[in-house]
């Protein structure tokens, strides 16, 4: 057992310790988030493919590198937002209309992007 699968079974024993389905419930959905695949990710600069939502969603971003720019474009390519990370780290914003949209990034080193239900 490695120890990722390590930390993810104690994580997961001290959810089941939670009194309440709902404090249960919030627990194994930050673990689900915390494990989840990036729906995106490279390294410099990239062009996502299209993505379609019909709730509003979470764009979770993360940077490795001290520069990070990303445009949230609606399917005719209007940038609706500019989001940026300074020095690495993670950030988010949420998405509120439906619609078709993708990213255009750019970055000075590896980078990651999710899409999560709100």
């Amino acid at each position: 057992v490695g120890n990722g699968n390590e930390e993810m079974a104690a994580a997961l024993r001290q959810c089941r310790l939670l009194q309440t389905e709902g404090e249960r419930l919030k627990c194994y959905d930050a673990i689900a988030v915390k494990s989840s695949m990036p729906l995106f990710s490279g390294r410099l600069t990239a062009t996502t493919d299209r993505f379609t939502i019909t709730a509003p969603h979470v764009l979770r971003y993360e940077s490795d590198g001290p520069i990070f720019v990303m445009y949230l474009k609606n399917d005719a390519g209007d940038v609706l937002q500019n989001l940026h990370i300074g020095g690495g780290g993670q950030e988010r914003y949420v998405i509120e209309q439906p619609g078709t949209y993708f990213l255009t990034i750019s970055g000075s080193e590896t980078w990651r992007v999710w899409l999560d239900p709100k």
